[in-house]
């Protein structure tokens, strides 16, 4: 009897592990219940997207119908103008014949009043058809400003669905044609038109923003000011200027010192609105770092001087491409952004060929580095990605040799290796992603994997001799627009509490 009693009371749990599992249970059941909550919230924010991208989409709708109707006014006004004009016309021709059979027939009787009265006719009428041409003109204008107003409210809607979708934004710029040299693309208000029998049908395109040859600089930044200083919020971005050799790239994203580009204007930009925050954000410092991949290799394009231009190695740090080594200077003036930027222009590798006397030889990217603390104590950083690709090239065309004909096929395969990943992301069964096939897409692949803002620049020839390039640079363009990245998220780390 004893040893059975043993038995039973080494088989009853003790108080102690009896008060465990109830503690263990209690914790279950508390993240059960957190859990449960999370996932009611996370529901309710995905609904709020849902409705919001769906009021999105009815007010775009709204707007581009009351688009049509005006667009309906405008030409019923345009045919007014025509009627009243022929009128007017016919009545002048009318009036004129009248007056000329009473001054063939009464030339020796005709008084000054009877020709004083044919000039009051003459002048009457005139009037009458100016004050209805004016009016009528008037109405055009009102129409037509009307229709410029629901214009921009429908690319505003269309902007916003855009960025709920995540998708790349695409703007294509013209490059003026060469001294007579005939023209085969036609650049209006978002829309490329070719046309050129020889080489292929018509074709259209229509991307974000179109820009054509007599665009300036200051245009072609304005349209991605916005983009830009919303890096200030938290949001990486990246804008890259893709084309082939000659197309504009570099003068789009760097310019001329008298007609910036993209690069210097954007982080002058940052650096004004970041000094003008007043909701309580303050930033430490911008950093730059300006870097250029010719023919697979890395190279350090603010380096010191006299350094050699070494290779760099490319890794990824929690979850991001970093560059070891990779110097990385401050800046705290507009002057100083536009120095640096110079500096690291000058030792980026260039050459000559059959298309181009200055050609780029590499991609370069500058880098604009923000790190911030929020009113609430967060940590607020992001990045800034301004990317000059170096031009698609058509071996036979170039005439390249030698070091450049190794250039090239380096340039060419990086493009590709681009085009693979634009290709992947575009699928709708998205698996793999193959960025690491070349260190262009390896360094990019935190501003193309779905948390960053990304915007192209496609540069194009008007030319018709380059018709063919043009054609392969705008379908390229157009399957960068048809990749969705999803809803850029803001790089913020909430404050210990």
């Amino acid at each position: 009897k004893c040893a059975a009693a043993d038995s039973d009371a080494a088989a009853r749990p003790s108080a102690g592990a009896l008060r465990d599992a109830a503690d263990a249970r209690d914790r279950a059941t508390r993240d059960a219940a957190d859990l449960r909550r999370r996932l009611d919230e996370c529901e309710g924010d995905l609904k709020g997207l849902r409705i919001h991208k769906e009021d999105a989409a009815k007010a775009r709708d709204e707007a581009e119908r009351k688009l049509r109707e005006h667009d309906a006014r405008v030409l019923r006004a345009e045919k007014s103008i025509n009627d009243l004009e022929a009128a007017a016309d016919a009545r002048v021709a009318a009036a004129e014949q009248k007056i000329r059979e009473l001054e063939a027939e009464n030339a020796a009787q005709i008084g000054d009043r009877v020709a004083a009265a044919i000039r009051g006719e003459r002048l009457k009428i005139e009037r009458e058809f100016r004050d209805e041409l004016a009016a009528a003109r008037a109405q055009v204008k009102a129409a037509e400003r009307l229709a410029d107003e629901e214009r921009d409210k429908r690319r505003k809607l269309h902007n916003r669905v855009m960025e709920l979708q995540g998708n790349i934004r695409v703007m294509c710029r013209a490059r003026p044609p060469r001294a007579g040299a005939p023209s085969a693309l036609f650049p209006r208000e978002g829309c490329v038109k070719i046309r050129q029998p020889e080489y292929c049908d018509d074709a259209d395109f229509e991307f974000d923003a179109v820009f054509d040859p007599t665009s300036s600089q200051i245009e072609v930044f304005d349209s991605v000011r916005d983009l830009v200083t919303s890096a200030l919020d938290g949001y990486s971005v990246c804008i890259f200027a893709y084309g082939q050799t000659g197309s504009g790239k570099t003068y789009t994203m760097e310019g001329p010192a008298d007609k910036r580009g993209v690069n210097v204007r954007a982080i002058a930009r940052v650096l004004e609105a970041a000094s003008m925050r007043s909701d309580g954000v303050s930033y430490e410092p911008l950093e730059i770092s300006m870097l250029e991949i010719y023919n697979e290799q890395v190279r350090d394009l603010l380096r010191p001087p006299g350094a050699a231009a070494e290779r760099l190695e490319v890794a990824t740090a929690t979850g991001e491409s970093v560059v070891k080594g990779l110097t990385k200077q401050s800046v705290f003036t507009a002057d100083e952004i536009e120095k640096l930027i110079a500096a690291g222009a000058r030792h980026r590798a260039a050459g000559a060929h059959a298309l181009n006397k200055d050609s780029s030889r590499s991609h370069s990217i500058v880098t604009l580095y923000i790190r911030g603390t929020t009113a609430a104590g967060d940590a607020l950083s992001s990045k800034l990605h301004l990317v000059d690709l170096a031009g698609s090239e058509r071996l036979d065309k170039t005439g390249a040799t030698g070091d450049r004909l190794t250039e090239a096929k380096a340039i060419n395969k990086s493009l590709s290796a681009l085009g693979d990943v634009l290709t992947a992301l575009a699928s709708q069964r998205r698996g793999h992603v193959p960025y690491r096939n070349s260190k262009l897409t390896y360094l990019l692949q935190d501003s193309l994997s779905g948390d960053s803002k990304a915007l192209m620049f496609v540069n194009v020839s008007t030319d018709a001799d380059d018709v063919p390039e043009t054609l392969c640079s705008l379908r390229f363009a157009a399957r960068a627009h048809d990749v969705a990245l999803g809803q850029a998220k803001k790089n913020v780390a909430p404050a210990p509490r």
